[in-house]
């Protein structure tokens, strides 16, 4: 046995200097109520990410989110479905959680409309205009060799608007 063992450690290789990790990792897009989902659960972020994508590890006992190659949250695992877990300093600014942690609830209440009073309603900004042309239905089902198709469209939009479409 030990000629045996001397032979195959020759051609044994080193262990890696590097760290075996074994966690699941993918890459998940922050949502509009600014959680991820990991297997079944949701798990909130700051709302700065909502929209954008993040990666996500899950080990055994934890979650962890990333942005930017950088660690931005880690989370004790939840291994029930369908939970969500959210974290109050992910909605809120700082500055009001500093009032939060230190006040009685009547005064939290307090804040908390006051706050909710004071929020601008944002603008939508649109970045990303696609142009698109008006196609007359007749003329696109005979540009795609749909003619059949037109006729069936064309007796639809009869019953429905009692007089056939301009050209």
């Amino acid at each position: 046995m030990g000629e045996m063992f001397r032979e195959e450690q020759t051609k044994l290789r080193s262990f890696p200097t590097y760290p075996f990790e074994t966690a699941k990792c993918t890459s998940v897009r922050v949502n509009a109520f600014s959680t991820i989902r990991f297997g079944t659960n949701n798990y909130s972020v700051s709302v700065e990410y909502t929209g954008r994508t993040v990666g996500v590890k899950g080990f055994a006992e934890k979650v962890e989110v990333y942005a930017d190659g950088k660690l931005i949250y880690s989370y004790v695992r939840y291994f029930g479905k369908h939970q969500s877990v959210y974290k109050l300093e992910h909605y809120l600014p700082e500055d009001v959680l500093g009032q939060l942690r230190v006040c009685e609830l009547r005064e939290r209440i307090r804040i908390f409309r006051q706050y909710c009073g004071s929020l601008k309603p944002e603008t939508l900004v649109v970045r990303d205009v696609v142009p698109v042309r008006v196609v007359e239905l007749r003329r696109y089902d005979v540009l795609t060799g749909n003619a059949v198709n037109t006729d069936v469209r064309l007796i639809l939009y009869k019953n429905r608007f009692g007089c056939m479409p301009d050209n």
